[in-house]
């Protein structure tokens, strides 16, 4: 059995492509920082600690 067939109206349907959805959305954007960090884009610092060490 290489494929099992989901009924839209299971709940566990819902569950599973949420799951892969969110898991595909974090592979996106790793390959997206890595593709940045190549290029010299990448930006590490978050907002907050910007703000944080700036005088004001």
């Amino acid at each position: 059995m290489t494929a099992t067939m989901f009924a839209r109206t299971d709940g566990c349907h819902r569950l599973v492509a949420s799951y892969l959805s969110r898991l595909g959305r974090t592979a996106l954007d790793l390959l997206a920082m890595l593709v940045d960090e190549r290029c010299g884009r990448f930006a590490p610092q978050a907002p907050y600690r910007a703000a944080a060490r700036s005088p004001g």
